[in-house]
């Protein structure tokens, strides 16, 4: 009887020993960016009129937001593992809590990865934010960023988003943002699909969108209604021929306001357009990059804008980066359109910068 105790025991020690080593410990990772740049601004808005004049002022994430955060992931077995990450974002000229006070704004979420793709739930960059930023030769970054124009719709609340295993450097993202309002499941609503390829030097990619209106009906009720649905889609490419590498992304959007900047803003009967032609080479050991950006306001207002943006980037180390951008926009018929940075809205529709990014 002992002996088969002894046996027993030494058989569930075993088993408990090869769970224990299938599920590792999760590793947590701090990490952040601080990031901050001199600018000037100058051909200032006032009451959406340009004035003139200019200002000098110290801009935090002038490349790229400064933020702080932590990540982590667990192995589960089997290729699968669980993953979250909670990224803050701050102004680190004042010490402020970015995109408006909250405190995980850039991103929160948590899920699982493995064999079967990618699955995450939280607030998170959109698959249509993907394709546009990476058709961009500023990567959406500095002053040149291409979401000063075209359509940017970083991110998402409330987000279910899955990524594809990638087959033959062919991937697919879907995301559907929940817009949690009383009385209609489309209201607030968001909608993403994109397909990515990638092979050599090459890069392709496409994403349409569409968001639902949240209308309070009636007034005041604490009911909502989705009584407009924007659309927009994006298809852009880049192509590495190692001496020059060479951007462009055409958008268009219905039922959507074309000159709202960052999120998507349904507006019956409005339509735009957009387009981008860039290009990034190499450059005593930096990079040199350059684009224009254009939009076309197919509303009656005919507000169209473009934007010609020049830049450089130099490495001091693998963790440290000087840079130095300007961008001239250029808006018809009253259009109000700025120069912003990825932290700041801008007040002119020119702007210069030059800053120190630091990653840890």
């Amino acid at each position: 009887m002992k002996t088969r105790i002894a046996l027993a025991c030494a058989s569930l020690a075993a088993s408990l020993s090869q769970v224990a080593h299938a599920q590792t410990p999760a590793g947590v990772t701090l990490y952040g960016r601080m990031d901050m740049a001199i600018a000037y601004q100058t051909r200032l808005f006032s009451s959406g009129v340009v004035v003139g004049g200019g200002r000098w002022y110290a801009d935090s994430g002038g490349s790229n937001g400064s933020r702080w955060g932590l990540r982590g992931s667990e192995d589960l077995g089997g290729g699968t593992r669980a993953l979250f990450v909670m990224e803050s974002g701050l102004q680190a000229d004042t010490g402020v809590i970015g995109q408006g006070g909250r405190i995980f704004g850039r991103q929160v979420y948590i899920g699982l990865d493995g064999g079967f793709g990618r699955l995450t739930v939280g607030r998170q960059y959109t698959p249509w934010f993907d394709v546009l930023s990476t058709s961009d030769p500023f990567g959406n970054n500095l002053v040149g960023n291409s979401g000063n124009v075209a359509h940017a719709n970083p991110r998402a609340d409330n987000a279910i988003v899955y990524g594809t295993p990638s087959v033959a450097g062919l991937t697919a993202q879907g995301m559907l943002a929940l817009g949690e309002r009383n009385g209609s499941s489309a209201a607030g609503r968001q909608v993403n699909l994109a397909l990515k390829y990638q092979r050599g030097p090459l890069w392709i990619g496409a994403a349409h969108a569409r968001q639902g209106s949240a209308d309070e009906v009636p007034p005041a009720s604490g009911s909502f209604r989705a009584n407009v649905t924007a659309r927009f889609s994006i298809v852009g490419a880049s192509y590495d021929f190692g001496v020059v590498k060479l951007f462009g992304h055409y958008a268009v959007m219905d039922d959507m306001n074309p000159t709202i900047q960052a999120a998507p803003t349904p507006v019956a009967g409005a339509e735009g357009s957009s387009w981008l032609l860039g290009a990034s080479a190499p450059l005593f050991g930096g990079s040199l990059m350059a684009s224009v950006v254009s939009l076309d306001d197919q509303r009656a207002l005919d507000r169209d804008a473009r934007m010609l943006a020049a830049g450089y980037t130099y490495p001091l180390s693998k963790r440290t980066m000087l840079y130095g951008a300007w961008a001239r926009m250029i808006n018809r018929n009253g259009g109000t359109l700025t120069v912003n940075t990825p932290s700041y809205p801008g007040a002119g529709e020119v702007q210069f910068q030059a800053g120190l990014s630091h990653v840890f």
